[in-house]
């Protein structure tokens, strides 16, 4: 823990001797991180005093790694469900209160936020036409995980257990957060064993709780070969027997007569396919 405190003091001294004072920073296209500070710490002189530091290192952090990183000074839970849902948004990061039960990201738990998230994703579906039935399967499916790429959440125990990492951020992927029952950034209160003053990072497992109802086909990277060019397909399904199938996961493409929800496109019929470019 003294190490911790200070390698943090360390990079204090050399990387931070300024104050960042743009609201954006422009990355590559397409590429957002949201910043979200409750407004309660935002209040707090002393809080957000404490935060300044993190806060910066956060933001070079998304600039290092290539993001338009935007702040917004709220925690209200409808602003961070539409960046959620926004498919350009691939990473958020929360500064505010946490829980002293399960880890929270603002005001709900991973079964808040995925019950939270559901009823959003339903409605739009609706709204679209689709029936109740195939919107409630297809809202409960994608809301099992995010597919976030990058998560920090500096609040007090937001990682006492994995439950929102393994909601919010896609297998694979890194989410940051406090394992303490206490979040404290550079107060000498960090060495105490119920209060850290710096966050861990944790590998998502994806997926959290009840087993997933397979309702169709996400999509899959393809890389297709068409008269000598290799071409690649984000979130595409394979039907090489015309089946309205997709070959490699085995669901359906089609749900009510319409494109399933997040696909870009089908590969229909004879067609020279791969999970790699190199044919």
């Amino acid at each position: 823990m003294y190490r911790k405190i200070f390698l943090l003091l360390m990079l204090v001294i050399y990387c931070f001797p300024n104050t960042l004072q743009a609201f954006e920073r422009k990355g590559k296209p397409g590429k957002y991180a949201i910043m979200f500070i409750d407004p309660k710490v935002k209040a707090s002189k002393r809080q957000m005093a404490a935060m300044k530091i993190p806060l910066e290192a956060d933001k070079r952090w998304y600039a290092y790694k290539g993001y338009n990183w935007v702040i917004r000074d709220t925690a209200n839970s409808d602003f961070i469900a539409e960046a959620i849902l926004d498919s350009k948004v691939k990473a958020i990061a929360y500064y505010g209160h946490g829980s002293s039960g399960d880890p929270t990201f603002g005001e709900f738990t991973s079964n808040g936020w995925q019950e939270f998230i559901k009823n959003k994703i339903k409605q739009n579906l609706t709204n679209q036409g689709y029936s109740e039935k195939a919107a409630d399967a297809i809202a409960y499916q994608n809301s099992l995980n995010f597919d976030l790429q990058d998560v920090v959440n500096r609040s007090c125990g937001s990682l006492k257990t994995t439950s929102i990492a393994d909601r919010f951020v896609r297998k694979g992927e890194k989410y940051y957060g406090c394992r303490a029952d206490n979040y404290r950034p550079l107060s000498p209160l960090g060495v105490c064993s119920d209060t850290d003053c710096m966050i861990e990072e944790y590998t998502s497992k994806g997926t959290v709780g009840p087993k997933s109802r397979k309702v169709h086909c996400k999509g899959h990277q393809l890389y297709c070969k068409q008269k000598g060019t290799v071409y690649s397909y984000p979130k595409t399904a394979l039907d090489t027997n015309l089946d309205e199938k997709c070959d490699k996961c085995g669901l359906p493409y089609i749900i009510e007569r319409r494109l399933a929800p997040g696909l870009r496109g089908v590969q229909r019929g004879d067609v020279w396919c791969r999970d790699n470019p190199n044919f």
